[in-house]
């Protein structure tokens, strides 16, 4: 059986729009709200960045995490709940940068999408193109002005930038 191929931008404007978060900063809580799911905040062991328990519709997140890092994960969770809805009961937990041994192709592809997922949800791609075309490359820190605005880090902008071609050379 094919996946189908899922237009990941796509996605996640249809669920900014009809969650009322099209504002930047992307409310998470709110779209985790509008969606019907729960938002958990606990104590985790600091490998750990959150999981997404389809059954219950909770997302936990680890509270020990900086306010940016709880973001992109929600934003992830979020990711599994809309584009991995076929895997009825299955339970994602996630680390940092996770790349477990013996993890299959499936494990990671499904990895990769929720990371994109999460990056154009809280990265918004006609947003970042319309902030970043304002910026003044040469004399400002662009990536510094971008990632505090969209309230993401440093590293995820730096990463949404290069992804959508958005570089300026050094």
């Amino acid at each position: 059986m094919t996946t189908p191929v899922i237009n990941i931008e796509q996605e996640t404007k249809k669920v900014r729009v009809a969650c009322g978060a099209t504002t930047i900063p992307v409310d998470v809580r709110k779209i985790i709200g509008s969606l019907g799911l729960k938002l958990m905040s606990t104590d985790l062991n600091d490998s750990l960045s959150g999981a997404f328990l389809r059954k219950e519709k909770i997302v936990v997140v680890n509270k020990n995490h900086s306010l940016l890092r709880k973001r992109f994960t929600i934003a992830h969770e979020i990711g599994h709940y809309k584009l991995h809805e076929t895997e009825n009961d299955k339970e994602f937990i996630d680390g940092i940068f996770k790349r477990e041994k013996g993890a299959n192709a499936n494990t990671l592809k499904v990895e990769m999408e929720a990371n994109q997922f999460a990056a154009s949800l809280l990265m918004p791609r006609d947003e970042i193109i319309q902030e970043f075309h304002k910026q003044d490359p040469v004399t400002g820190d662009y990536i510094t002005d971008l990632s505090e605005k969209f309230k993401v880090s440093h590293e995820s902008m730096n990463y949404r930038l290069i992804n959508l071609g958005l570089t300026v050379p050094q």
